[in-house]
């Protein structure tokens, strides 16, 4: 087995590991849509590179009556959770001051 003469110094050390280092991520801006991209990359937002469309982007198909929908209903379901758990509460109160 292999084992080092001597003690691999501060200054051998660090220099080895100068190549080590993490580099930051350059990103770029789409300069039609102006939404952020790795650069050389396509824009995932509309299928553009270099100001042509090379991919035609996948259109959601739902309706916005579906979505205006949800959105109304959750504030009425989380409304009534609220008022269950309230009386769940009271309810528990109430049963230990009967106790008492």
């Amino acid at each position: 087995m292999a084992v080092p003469k001597q003690k691999t110094s501060r200054s051998k050390r660090n220099s080895r590991r100068a190549h080590d280092g993490i580099s930051k991520v350059s990103i770029s801006y789409d300069s039609v849509t102006g939404e952020p991209k790795l650069p050389h990359h396509l824009s995932l937002k509309d299928g553009y590179y270099n100001g042509k469309q090379m991919v035609k982007p996948k259109l959601k198909e739902k309706d916005e009556t579906d979505v205006d929908s949800a959105k109304s209903s959750a504030p009425k379901v989380a409304e009534e959770k609220s008022k269950q758990i309230k009386a769940d509460n009271k309810s528990e109160s109430a049963s230990e001051i009967k106790g008492k």
